[in-house]
């Protein structure tokens, strides 16, 4: 029986059949056919066609390329990364992260390490036509990217385990993709005191990243990314040299260690 709380609540069906979806496909984990959707939730065709196609226009739902299993989107994982994100650090980052692509004129990324993956924050685009977008709550696998490789550089070695993946996806020729690599890889990054994406996450792509460590905050980094045609020699070392003031800055604010 209904509570009298209940019955003074409006029922919006087309809400209730939106959130219904999107607890179905969080509970599940893993994207689902259209036709489980449907049996599970017991919603009209027509209707379900039309919420679906909503909710992957505005990022909450995302297809496959045949458009007939839906997962969860961006926008409804930046719910569950919010855990994992530190307002006052994007508070304090954001103008030196613009200063930091007003310097360069590429783009800045600042990240965050989430068990073996990295979970963008917050980027700042190069006015270049042709430049990189990620937008906040995208993830990648740490072993592929200067920023993962600069923060597990920064994990003791009992802390580094349970960061490591399962299997080492390669998303390019140039991916890392044993244990052994990506450890003889992090002695050079603690070597030189930066880390290097050499189109390992994309082929074009050239990618710069300091970490930051402080006892007040998670593990972060901060990046700079540039398409390789627009990459000299004197470029990088003064990619690498701007990255390492804007962390001093960043460890700066947040205070004394």
């Amino acid at each position: 029986m209904a509570s009298d709380a209940d019955a003074a609540t409006p029922s919006v069906k087309s809400a209730e059949r939106t959130l219904s979806i999107l607890e179905r496909l969080a509970r599940a984990g893993e994207p689902l056919s259209f036709s489980t959707i449907r049996r599970d939730l017991d919603i009209p065709k027509s209707s379900l066609h039309a919420l679906l196609a909503t909710m992957v226009a505005r990022g909450w739902l995302a297809s496959d390329a045949s458009g007939t299993r839906f997962g969860l989107g961006h926008r409804a994982r930046l719910l569950d990364d919010a855990a994992v994100m530190n307002p006052d650090l994007l508070m304090r980052a954001d103008d030196v992260l613009e200063d930091l692509r007003d310097q360069l004129d590429e783009t800045i990324h600042l990240a965050c390490l989430d068990g073996p993956e990295i979970l963008y924050l917050s980027s700042k685009y190069s006015r270049h036509a042709l430049n990189v977008r990620f937008h906040a709550g995208r993830r990648l696998p740490a072993h592929v990217t200067a920023l993962g490789k600069a923060m597990l550089a920064l994990l003791p070695p009992e802390q580094l385990r349970h960061h490591l993946p399962e299997h080492y996806e390669a998303l390019t020729t140039h991916t890392i993709t044993t244990e052994a690599g990506l450890l003889t890889e992090l002695e050079l990054v603690r070597a030189q005191g930066f880390a290097v994406d050499s189109e390992e996450s994309a082929v074009g792509l050239r990618c710069f990243a300091t970490g930051i460590r402080h006892p007040r905050i998670p593990l972060h980094a901060i990046s700079c990314s540039s398409p390789t045609a627009r990459l000299s020699r004197s470029k990088e070392d003064a990619i690498v040299a701007a990255l390492r003031r804007s962390q001093q800055k960043l460890m700066t604010r947040l205070g004394p260690v």
